[in-house]
């Protein structure tokens, strides 16, 4: 686990440029707490306003 953490610092390469609009989550499982049967796979959208 250490090495694999540790290439991924090691690699110098950016993942983001933000700060971005927008957050997009894919194929998530959406349990909306109202005791029903969790939904999916759902793609959940997060908008800056």
């Amino acid at each position: 686990m250490l090495i694999i953490f540790y290439s991924f610092l090691c690699t110098g390469k950016k993942f983001s440029d933000g700060p971005f609009d927008q957050l997009i989550i894919r194929g998530a499982t959406l349990i909306n707490g109202n005791g029903s049967p969790p939904l999916g796979p759902v793609d959940i959208v997060i908008e800056k306003i």
